[in-house]
């Protein structure tokens, strides 16, 4: 605020604009402090990482006043450099011209390994600078300085280009550090709430999917639902489950990819494997993530102990109590019946009536057959059955009749059960039933035949269908996970309309070379 016109003169004209001048930054400093509340405030509202982070740096362009404004937020691993650069102040197509956003060196990097406030008046004579990279906007004054969470540096808030200055005040420094403060607090809240809602989420999941595991056992429709839920949770392209009981016991975490196994104490069950699995916001809790997809596949793995546990003392009851009917119609019903035949046998003969000697003959042979048949009725009793792939397959196909209206037809060549291995099973299985599923949702078809065959060096499926052929608007993610499961066993899949119409559906994948080879022939 300048001096009145009339006093500009004086003597006291001096010490009256210097009154003024502190009156104007008793005032900016009033203003400052009302506008640092106010973000507060603000930021304190708002529990989305993305949304906080691009409000810190807006905020601290307003507060200090400068030209562009940066957060750099460091990564988790030992390395500590930039994860995450938000930034405020470039248009569009200076971003652009920019290509990959600053990693953490140079002055930025001198941040992270001294965190100490940085306030220069030309960045180009700091000792750090190496200068900028093409395409990059002139900047010279700079202010940067650490972003705390607890007493631990987080990242990194760079000012640049003060406005109406050559360089920031101490005030600008006072500020700044001030907003950082809180942004620490702020931050931490936000990706508290993260870590809580993905956590949620996993905790979901692994209900869901434990739930119908331990109501049902691994059967293939609780399988896909464990891949769904999975998928789901980690925001991932695709999820299978492997069943295989001498699977590695080791977690396998790569960059997007993960594999898990499922485990219940020193017992594998098989692997769930997650592909294309996105990242935490800015990477904030990135290094928890494959803790809490472990965590889903132990409660998975649990539940499927469990099921197994139950399911074995129902199925000995059964069998206790098949074995009981079995003695008792083999110790009674058969030994009457056999005494009753001898009976009729031994009179026969003294029957004057050839006619009343035919028909006890017969009654006698008819004895015979009812205790044949009995005996067929006990030996099926005890015996215990085997898990029969060709019985899961009739049992998908059944299940599918309902949605489609129709039975669909079930072909199988070769030697399917010998020929297919445990890795192999669950996926043909989950393929088949959604094969299935997509012909009863998009097909409208009339008539669906599913084909499994297996030589010495492959196995494989065609679904085929006389309907409409591929729908424009058709799902992909499922497809995804179809091509997904052929290409982890180095396979092939296809999807295609042959020239008569409907649609047929192509899955094959190598047989693993064993040291024999099966060479039985299935009718």
């Amino acid at each position: 605020m300048p001096a009145p016109e009339h006093l500009r003169h004086t003597p006291l004209a001096g010490l009256l604009e210097e009154v003024l001048a502190r009156v104007d930054d008793v005032v900016d400093t009033q203003r400052r402090q009302a506008l640092l509340v106010d973000a507060v405030v603000a930021l304190a509202a708002d529990l989305s990482i993305e949304s906080v982070l691009q409000r810190i740096v807006r905020t601290a362009c307003e507060l200090v006043g400068c030209r562009y404004a940066a957060l750099g937020m460091l990564g988790e691993g030992s390395d500590r450099r930039l994860a995450a650069f938000l930034h405020h102040g470039l248009s569009e197509e200076e971003t652009a011209q920019l290509g990959e956003l600053p990693g953490g060196r140079g002055l930025l990097g001198h941040i992270i390994d001294f965190p100490e406030p940085v306030r220069i008046s030309d960045i180009g004579r700091h000792p750090a600078s190496y200068g900028f990279p093409p395409g990059h906007p002139p900047m010279r004054s700079f202010l940067g300085l650490p972003v705390r969470i607890r007493g631990t540096v987080v990242g990194n808030l760079y000012l640049t280009d003060k406005l109406g200055a050559d360089a920031f005040t101490e005030d600008d420094e006072a500020v700044a550090d001030a907003l950082a403060s809180a942004a620490g607090v702020v931050i931490e809240n936000a990706r508290l709430y993260a870590e809580a809602s993905r956590r949620e989420g996993w905790l979901r999941a692994g209900s869901a999917a434990a739930g119908a595991v331990f109501r049902e056992g691994l059967t293939t429709r609780t399988l896909r639902l464990v891949e769904e839920q999975a998928r789901d949770a980690a925001g991932a392209e695709a999820a299978w489950v492997t069943l295989d009981p001498g699977a590695s016991g080791e977690r396998v975490v790569e960059p997007g990819r993960m594999v898990l196994p499922l485990r219940v104490g020193d017992e594998i069950l098989g692997t769930l494997e997650i592909v294309g699995a996105r990242e935490p916001d800015h990477g904030i809790g990135a290094a928890d993530e494959p803790a809490r997809a472990q965590g889903f596949a132990d409660q998975v793995a649990v539940a499927a102990a469990l099921e197994r546990s139950r399911a074995d003392r129902e199925q000995l009851a059964v069998y206790e109590d098949r074995d009981r009917i079995a003695r008792d119609l083999h110790d009674l019903v058969i030994q009457r019946l056999f005494a009753i035949g001898l009976g009729l046998d031994a009179v026969t003969p003294l029957a004057d009536n050839p006619e009343v000697a035919e028909r006890l003959a017969t009654s006698v042979d008819d004895l015979d057959r009812t205790i044949k048949d009995i005996r067929r009725a006990i030996f099926a009793l005890n015996d215990r059955g085997g898990d029969d792939l060709r019985h899961a397959l009739h049992e998908i196909v059944e299940r599918a009749t309902g949605p489609l209206g129709f039975a669909p037809r079930l072909v199988l060549e070769g030697p399917v059960n010998a020929v297919v291995t445990s890795a192999i099973r669950g996926h043909l299985l989950a393929v088949v039933e959604e094969g299935l599923s997509n012909a009863a949702r998009h097909a409208h078809a009339s008539a669906v035949t599913v084909t499994v065959s297996a030589d010495a060096d492959h196995v494989r499926l065609a679904v085929t269908d006389d309907g409409r052929g591929l729908p424009a608007d058709r799902e992909e993610s499922g497809l995804r996970n179809l091509r997904a499961r052929a290409e982890r066993l180095g396979g092939t899949f296809d999807l295609d309309n042959p020239p008569e119409g409907g649609t047929v559906l192509s899955w094959c994948v190598p047989v693993p070379r064993t040291p024999q080879d099966p060479t039985e022939e299935e009718a």
